[in-house]
């Protein structure tokens, strides 16, 4: 974890993407945990609902399905901010989950003015 004025807990079972959201997030002044499966987010985050502002979610994980842990998230704090990744991009199943309040998406790879942008609009939004 890192100091700063905002939390965000990035769910990706890709180290290198781990990284480079948690590079891109410090330099936004976030605190970040991460975890590398969705059970072991479900956990992280069932300890502390109210603790994150944002999740960041990869929809495609070894273990649960990006949408499976969204729902599971939901239960535990119905307000949880969340921007899911993908590296595969389905117009059908990105309108499915952009159908919940307080959700956005990037495409992997992202750039450092789109992750930012994202962000900035979820955080900003009264839902």
């Amino acid at each position: 974890m890192v100091n700063g004025s905002k939390t965000v807990i990035v769910i990706d079972d890709d180290t290198g993407y781990q990284e480079s959201f948690s590079e891109k997030l410090m330099m936004m002044d976030f605190t970040v945990s991460v975890a590398d499966t969705g059970e072991q987010a479900v956990e992280i985050f069932s300890q502390s609902p109210d603790y994150f502002d944002l999740v960041i979610l990869d929809l495609l994980m070894p273990d649960i399905d990006g949408s499976e842990i969204h729902e599971l998230l939901k239960i535990k704090n119905p307000n949880v901010r969340i921007l899911f990744t993908s590296g595969v991009f389905d117009f059908d199943y990105l309108r499915e989950i952009l159908r919940y309040e307080n959700n956005g998406f990037v495409i992997k790879p992202f750039n450092y003015g789109q992750l930012q942008r994202e962000i900035y609009k979820i955080l900003n939004h009264t839902f």
